[in-house]
């Protein structure tokens, strides 16, 4: 079985056998968990792509019906390695589907272990190499224990953090417009938008303050436009180890974002 990282179409048959559309498989048959983003553009239409996938296992992304292949749909993606020590080189990958070629792609999908369409979009990451001949290993190794113990000592206090305010602070925030203000109603779309990004903004600040490990941001599915703000953000903000869409009781798959500190 090869190794490496492959995007998959997997064929969704109706009734009759025949393909009507494809389930769109991000497998990672790796020794790592990787973690992606990215987005899949379909004509004029962008769906954003984002997640983690554990070592030699697949994600679902998403359903490409097989109408849209007449759209040459695109997708973009950053993939990189997700280690005890963080995260570790990265892998930007461009695929334009063009039905010709993907009707060629036929094989048996690695994991999946079932005929899909199947594109390999990187190889397996190297394993890190340990040096000690770098200038912090020389500076480590110089370091006086009295030193050392001390930074421990600082490191755990910064780590503390108020144990009721971590308790009592809401797992999720409901950024629907209605449950935030009952102004909603005088506001245009875009004053909404911007209450519900400040409101988010705040929410993500607190989180981190109070060093909770994840949250859930519910965001509902709608066009899209404030799940690509949360995520635009999310990217940028220097706490925020990774997110992904999670299931959310009440909103099921695709109406939440997980967020990993």
């Amino acid at each position: 079985m090869q190794t490496g990282i492959f995007l998959a179409f997997e064929p969704i048959f109706d009734k009759d056998g025949e393909t009507y559309a494809y389930y769109i498989q991000l497998i990672n048959n790796t020794m790592w968990k990787i973690v992606f983003d990215g987005s899949m553009y379909i004509g004029d239409a962008q769906f954003p792509l984002s997640g983690s996938v554990e070592s030699q296992t697949a994600d679902e992304l998403d359903t490409l019906p097989k109408s849209d292949l007449n759209d040459y749909p695109n997708f973009e993606l950053t993939i990189w390695r997700w280690t005890t020590e963080g995260q570790d080189g990265r892998v930007n990958k461009k695929l334009k589907l063009k039905p010709k070629q993907f009707f060629k792609k036929i094989a048996d999908a690695p994991i999946l272990n079932t005929m899909a369409h199947v594109y390999k979009i990187a190889d397996d990451f190297a394993p890190p190499i340990s040096r000690s001949d770098t200038l912090k290993a020389y500076t480590e190794s110089q370091r006086p224990e009295e030193e050392e113990s001390k930074d421990v000592y600082e490191r755990m206090k910064v780590k503390l953090h108020d144990v009721a305010a971590k308790a009592s602070f809401p797992e999720s925030l409901d950024l629907h417009i209605y449950n935030l203000t009952d102004e909603y109603k005088k506001m245009d779309a875009a004053a909404a938008l911007a209450f519900q990004l400040k409101r988010f903004e705040d929410y993500i600040d607190e989180a981190v303050l109070v060093g909770v490990p994840f949250v859930y941001v519910v965001h509902g599915k709608g066009k899209g436009r404030l799940r690509e703000e949360i995520h635009r953000h999310l990217k940028e903000h220097p706490s925020v180890l990774r997110f992904e869409s999670g299931f959310h009781e009440g909103y099921g798959a695709g109406g939440a974002t997980k967020v990993f500190f």
